[in-house]
């Protein structure tokens, strides 16, 4: 697992969403699209109850594999999945397609990150 916790406000991030819709451990990570190129995310991830069945909540937002987003904001990781072998669970609010979402570290990868 690696760990993106230095992403800061601003940093452009691509979205790796091939093949990317559970993690080893079996969790989802998107919402269902018919193009397996294609994700979905939400406006929000129940950060105190996720892993469950009712975790992506508020409006759905169709992305593409590779398409770029920005993050805004480090949102933090499940309460049930703070042993820090579980980085890929951390989540960002990014800004795609015009829209904000969450997104778990494992479904993105940083393009260029903002120096200090």
């Amino acid at each position: 697992m690696r760990v993106n916790h230095k992403l800061k406000e601003g940093d452009l991030v691509k979205l790796k969403i091939y093949r990317k819709s559970f993690t080893s451990d079996g969790f989802s990570t998107l919402g269902y699209h018919p193009n397996p190129m294609y994700g979905a995310l939400y406006e929000y991830i129940n950060i105190q109850t996720y892993p469950s069945c009712r975790d992506f909540l508020g409006r759905s937002v169709a992305v593409k594999h590779n398409q770029e987003a920005m993050v805004l904001k480090y949102i933090g990781r499940p309460l049930t999945l703070q042993n820090p072998a579980y980085s890929d669970y951390d989540i960002y609010e990014v800004l795609v397609n015009g829209y904000t979402c969450y997104v778990f570290n494992y479904n993105i990868e940083p393009v260029c990150i903002k120096s200090e």
